[in-house]
């Protein structure tokens, strides 16, 4: 698995099941443990832009009332 076969949420909520309920080597334990953390970070990441983008837009707006 790398870190690109986690691409939603379908997905890690998958390969976590599988990691609690699937007998696996330790190694294969890592690239799925792997491969959740950077899609976590990814996920996050997209989250944050979002409120950013968001937040960008209540100024504007807040401004064009204030004017």
């Amino acid at each position: 698995m790398s870190d690109s076969d986690i691409a939603n949420g379908g997905a890690a909520l998958t390969a976590y099941a599988m990691m609690q309920f699937t007998h696996m080597s330790d190694q294969e334990r890592e690239k799925v443990k792997s491969a959740l953390l950077r899609y976590c970070e990814l996920d996050t990441f997209a989250m944050v832009m979002i409120w950013e983008h968001w937040n960008q837009l209540v100024k504007v707006a807040n401004n064009e009332e204030a004017a």
